[in-house]
């Protein structure tokens, strides 16, 4: 039996567990952005809607 056990922390040191992370860029997509994005790449809106089923 091997137990690990580790904390991910900023290196301010602030715990990102259970947090998560502020990104520093926000990329927007418009609606047209989106379909253009999946409608390219079947695997990857087959993707989205499993995560949607979730």
């Amino acid at each position: 039996l091997k137990i690990t056990i580790a904390k991910w922390l900023t290196p301010n040191g602030n715990l990102i567990a259970d947090v998560g992370l502020e990104p520093d860029v926000k990329v927007e997509m418009t609606e047209e952005d989106y379909k253009n994005y999946i409608s390219n790449k079947p695997h990857k809106l087959t993707g989205i809607e499993l995560t949607i089923e979730l």
